[in-house]
């Protein structure tokens, strides 16, 4: 093959192509584009090691791969992550296994049983037409050491706080409005005493007879029974009795 050397424009004439200089090449179809962009790139940077600089800004601007990136083919594969767990809770009802049968009626929870209660009950009573004065009756109450409280009565009161005796009155609805008493006029008083008590049924009654006769006496009644007829010594041993057989079936306080 026969070259040709022009001294004048330094072209190497062939028959089949000519090189030109780099500012007229034309790119000739065929050729990839990779191979005319690593001709046109620019000469890579000389990074220093002790320029930290560098190692913010790199010489060349690549784009690293990120998950928000919309190309799957930068995405890097990630392993899938497993499920959240989710912990069971405990409800503050939880639910009740069903029973298969009824409890046993004798293992059933049932309220302590209620004891029996006796009440002893005697009469003051004034002579009729005759009332008892209030301003006395008052006065001969507070003297047998009788207090005013519950149930608006008046009480004879154990050391423990329980009452021994009550006094309630005959006159409806059987209370005593205490500032009023000075002038008001009863037809009498009850005397009671709710067994079992804070003492024994026999000691609870003699208290509540003692008592009943001093106030007979000073405000000139007379004694009676819970249903208004005379209270013989027989009707007092009779009462006394009826306690102390209380007494013996339910046992002491």
């Amino acid at each position: 093959m026969a070259i040709s050397i022009c001294a004048r424009c330094f072209v190497v004439k062939e028959p089949a192509f000519r090189v030109e200089p780099r500012a007229e090449r034309r790119i000739e179809p065929g050729f990839d584009q990779d191979e005319v962009d690593a001709l046109d790139a620019p000469e890579p940077r000389r990074v220093d090691f002790d320029d930290e600089s560098d190692f913010e800004s790199p010489a060349i601007g690549r784009r690293e791969p990120t998950l928000t990136s919309t190309r799957t083919d930068s995405v890097p594969t990630l392993r899938p992550e497993p499920p959240t767990r989710v912990e069971p809770t405990l409800s503050a009802h939880p639910p009740r296994r069903p029973s298969r049968r009824s409890p046993c009626p004798s293992r059933r929870r049932r309220p302590a049983p209620k004891r029996p209660q006796k009440i002893l009950a005697i009469r003051v009573t004034a002579s009729a037409p005759a009332r008892f004065d209030g301003a006395q009756l008052l006065a001969a109450l507070r003297a047998e050491g009788l207090g005013f409280g519950r149930y608006e009565i008046f009480h004879c009161l154990h050391e423990d706080g329980r009452p021994v005796y009550s006094v309630a009155s005959l006159r409806e609805p059987g209370t005593f409005d205490i500032d009023a008493m000075p002038t008001t006029y009863y037809p009498g008083i009850a005397m009671f005493a709710v067994l079992p008590g804070p003492v024994p049924a026999a000691e609870a009654f003699d208290e509540m007879i003692f008592s009943a006769r001093a106030l007979a006496t000073h405000l000139s009644g007379s004694l009676t029974d819970e249903r208004g007829a005379p209270l013989t010594t027989l009707r007092v041993g009779k009462l006394r009795e009826e306690a102390l057989e209380f007494e013996r079936g339910a046992g002491p306080a």
